[in-house]
């Protein structure tokens, strides 16, 4: 027998980049206990140009592996997800402070861990390493579920992440009828920091009132507020 509970969570995240997410937890009792949790998200349209603002790195990069799933437990007491993250080796640079064949770690929402699992709008994302892949790559400072660890997360969840063709053209894992030319990327002058734009958006959420001035505060403070991680 399931006992099924609905959980809607808005992370302060929300006010910052426009993510929701519904997460549905399915608890099974019995002999053989497992926890299925199924996050849908909404995530906001950006230009490239927009995502390259947003970002500390965009990079081309060569899949190298996954790393083993792991357990978050949130600092707001939301309920704890699996996530994963991945290996990649830099290939070009567009922005950001690292040299090529650097490898970096992305991490990902979604995987099983321990009898539990987590599915998300990542499961659909498969990587090999034949191929090249662009990141659009940021770190969200008030996200409640980061880390004190060294990774990435992408801009606009899978919508920031797009695999080359063999035109040299990268297209959307996401959505293949968004194209970028790398033509725009090379010619990007962008340096603007990602953090001065979360700022600046929840100030003006808070100055139109939107949040009180606890939970302006609170949110501030997420910024030095770490989850727990859990790893086999």
């Amino acid at each position: 027998m399931k006992n099924k509970k609905y959980i809607f969570a808005l992370l302060s995240l929300c006010i910052l980049c426009g993510l929701f997410f519904f997460v549905k937890e399915d608890t099974t009792k019995g002999e053989n206990t497992s926890q299925e949790i199924e996050v849908s998200s909404s995530y906001p349209y950006f230009t490239p140009e927009e995502k390259i603002q947003r970002s500390y790195l965009v990079v081309e990069a060569k899949f190298k592996g996954h790393l083993p799933p792991f357990k978050i437990k949130p600092t707001n007491g939301g309920a704890p997800l699996i996530h994963k993250d991945s290996q990649f080796e830099v290939i070009k640079v567009f922005k950001g402070d690292i040299q090529e064949k650097e490898i970096i770690q992305i991490r990902s929402l979604g995987g099983k861990y321990k009898g539990e699992s987590t599915s998300s709008d990542f499961d659909s994302i498969s990587y090999n390493g034949k191929q090249n892949y662009l990141f659009f790559l940021t770190k969200f400072p008030f996200d409640t579920y980061k880390t004190d660890e060294d990774y990435y997360d992408t801009v606009t969840g899978p919508f920031g992440i797009y695999i080359k063709g063999n035109d040299g053209i990268f297209y959307g894992v996401a959505d293949s009828q968004d194209a970028i030319d790398p033509s725009l990327l090379e010619n990007s002058t962008d340096a603007t920091n990602p953090r001065d734009i979360y700022l600046q958006q929840l100030k003006e959420s808070y100055e139109r009132g939107q949040l009180t001035t606890e939970e302006y505060e609170n949110t501030l403070a997420e910024e030095n507020r770490f989850g727990t991680v859990e790893r086999e």
